[in-house]
C-alpha cells in the first residue's frame, strides 16, 4: 500500500498507542520503531533489507512489533487502516471537485475505486452480504490465515442480526481486529489493583 504524500503528507499519531507499544523498549528502539512507521507510511510495506537499513541494523524486538505478509514484507495493520481511510477520503474529495468542474455532474465511473474492472467485489459469508475485492481478500488471508472465514462470517452474521451496513467491509474487519488488540493492550497494561494485594497480604499477617 503506497501513500500519496503530495495530497496528504501528515501521518496520524496516537500518543497513547505509541507509549503503550514502546513501554518496554529502550529510547533507541522506540526511535527505530518510529522510523519504520514513517517509512511504511511513505513507501508502503518494507522488505527485511529495507527494515535493516531504516533501523540501522537488525533488532528483533523492534521487528517483532510488525506483521509480515506472505512475501516476508513488514507492515503495521493500524497504519495501513489509516492509509486506507485517507485514500478513500481523497477519492471522495477528488470526485466532488471533478463534479463541481463538470457543472455538478459527478464522474463516478472514474473516481469510485470499487467500480473499476480490476477491483470488482465478490460476495462472501453465509448471508452473501460481505463484499471484498480479490486484493482485499488476499490481504485478509495474509493477516488472519485460517481464521479469515471466521472473521468474514462474524461480520456477515452481525449485519444480518443487527440490520447494519458498512461502506467498506474490508475496513470493518480490519478495524474490529485493531479494537481487539487495543482491548488486550489496555488489559495488559492497566494499573494493578493494589487494594486486592493488600487484602491478600492481611490474610498472612
Amino acid at each position: 500500500m503506497r501513500a500519496n504524500i503530495h495530497l496528504n503528507p501528515q501521518m496520524p499519531f496516537y500518543p497513547k498507542d505509541f507509549l503503550t507499544h514502546t513501554a518496554f523498549l529502550t529510547d533507541s528502539q522506540a526511535i527505530r520503531y518510529l522510523w519504520a512507521l514513517c517509512n511504511m507510511y511513505i513507501h508502503g510495506r518494507l522488505t527485511e533489507k529495507q527494515m535493516i537499513l531504516v533501523c540501522k541494523g537488525y533488532d528483533k524486538e523492534v521487528f517483532d512489533m510488525f506483521s509480515r505478509d506472505e512475501d516476508g514484507r513488514y507492515y503495521d495493520e493500524k497504519l495501513e487502516y489509516e492509509i486506507m481511510k485517507r485514500d478513500e477520503f481523497q477519492l471522495k474529495t477528488t470526485a466532488r471537485k471533478q463534479g463541481s468542474r463538470q457543472g455538478g455532474i459527478r464522474i463516478v465511473q472514474v473516481t469510485k475505486r470499487e467500480e473499476r474492472p480490476e477491483e470488482k467485489k465478490s460476495a462472501y459469508g453465509k448471508g452473501k452480504n460481505v463484499f471484498l475485492t480479490d486484493r482485499e481478500y488476499r490481504d485478509l488471508k495474509n493477516t488472519f490465515g485460517e481464521e479469515t472465514e471466521d472473521r468474514i462470517e462474524d461480520l456477515s452474521l452481525y449485519m444480518l442480526s443487527k440490520g447494519r451496513s458498512y461502506e467498506s467491509h474490508y475496513a470493518t474487519i480490519k478495524k474490529w481486529e485493531l479494537d481487539r488488540k487495543r482491548e488486550k493492550d489496555e488489559e495488559k497494561y492497566k494499573p494493578r489493583d493494589y487494594g486486592e494485594f493488600k487484602k491478600m497480604a492481611m490474610k498472612y499477617d
